[in-house]
């Protein structure tokens, strides 16, 4: 893999302009919607009409995922008549990639053209209403992905990314909502927690659930 976290700033932007110029090669295409396949949401590939695929190995600065059911190809084509680049599986923490590796494939995106980004995945629930197989639409999150020595260290601070902007687009989902009500589809709405994969381990799932219940239990 290429070590992104060696690059100037300057010649980052040039790899991410690299990769942009690698894909219009293989087809000229400006897409107003990406979408990032999550788990067992890799079929919906199938679905694009006049679609072109190109190997992430074959992108320069595109990290190669080996999770199991992650294709590792981006996708173009149009779904529903709307242009849109399809990520087939992406690089995870857990798999030891760095932020600025998950996040370089997103900046290649929106190079492309992409102006809406749609972000899906299969996670476990600690909501008990939940049913396996149950929607959620992600309307806020909790950032728990540093790594162990971060953890320990008091002189450590994330660096805030969004810099007061929200990521999520309302507007989407209540369109979403929408939707689902429409196709009688059970779809939630709430809070992601990110974890760096199973190594968050039973002892933190215990100490949120506390932490879910004493916050539910605090008065205004």
């Amino acid at each position: 893999e290429l070590d992104l976290l060696s690059l100037s700033p300057a010649k980052l932007s040039a790899l991410v302009a690299e990769a942009r110029d690698r894909v219009f090669a293989k087809r000229i295409f400006q897409p107003r919607v990406a979408i990032v396949l999550g788990s067992g949401l890799g079929d919906l590939a199938a679905r694009l009409t006049h679609p072109t695929a190109l190997p992430y190995s074959e992108i320069p600065g595109f990290p190669r995922t080996h999770a199991v059911g992650h294709a590792g190809q981006l996708i173009l084509g149009f779904l529903a008549g709307v242009p849109v680049v399809l990520m087939q599986g992406r690089a995870h923490r857990y798999e030891g990639f760095s932020d600025l590796h998950v996040r370089f494939p997103i900046r290649c995106l929106h190079a492309l053209g992409a102006t809406t980004l749609i972000v899906t995945n299969a996670a476990g629930g600690l909501n008990t209403r939940f049913q396996k197989g149950d929607l959620m639409a992600i309307d806020s999150h909790i950032d728990f992905l540093w790594n162990r020595q971060q953890w320990g260290n008091p002189h450590v601070r994330p660096t805030p990314p969004l810099r007061g902007k929200c990521p999520y687009d309302f507007g989407l989902i209540h369109h979403a909502n929408s939707i689902a009500r429409r196709k009688d589809i059970t779809l939630h709405q709430g809070t992601y927690l990110a974890t760096l994969g199973n190594e968050a381990g039973p002892r933190l799932m215990d100490i949120l659930e506390d932490l879910l219940q004493d916050m539910a239990g605090q008065p205004d």
